[in-house]
């Protein structure tokens, strides 16, 4: 089966513990891509609601929901998408977080499809990818300006 990749790197002017808690938290994530998300199942990891077993509903035109099935703080976050999948036979997201020094990390984001009908999974992972891109990048320039700016400020 053919598959499709979109990687993102991203270098945020805040710490990693701060980039990591933002993009944990599956409600934060949403506003940060500019859509409506919620945690539905929390994970079993009493000091991460939202680590491995986690279930984040959402809808870009269709409802979907992702599982968390790796989480490491300040290190790593991996999903799967386990409903929703209309034109994917399988979806895996990666965020890998590095800290350069205590005031500056790396993402490397890696979204991962198999594809069912190669030109249009292509077009929409390059859409996806693309407004994935642009909120980490406008959450970086807010993280830029205030280093103490919280996501809850943000309405949908």
């Amino acid at each position: 089966m053919k598959t499709h990749a979109v990687k993102i790197k991203v270098i945020f002017n805040a710490p990693v513990e701060k980039v990591y808690s933002l993009l944990n938290d599956h409600p934060t994530l949403g506003k940060i891509y500019g859509i409506k998300m919620s945690r539905i199942i929390d994970s079993n990891d009493v000091g991460n609601l939202n680590g491995v077993g986690s279930v984040r509903r959402f809808s870009i035109g269709l409802p979907m929901e992702e599982t968390v099935v790796k989480s490491e703080k300040n290190k790593r976050i991996d999903y799967t998408m386990t409903k929703g999948m209309h034109f994917f036979s399988s979806h895996y997201g990666t965020m890998i977080f590095q800290a350069l020094n205590d005031k500056q990390c790396e993402l490397d984001y890696i979204i991962t499809v198999g594809v069912k009908f190669p030109i249009l999974s292509k077009a929409i992972l390059n859409i996806v990818g693309a407004s994935i891109k642009k909120g980490l990048n406008n959450l970086n320039v807010k993280l830029t300006a205030n280093p103490d700016y919280m996501i809850k400020q943000m309405k949908l």
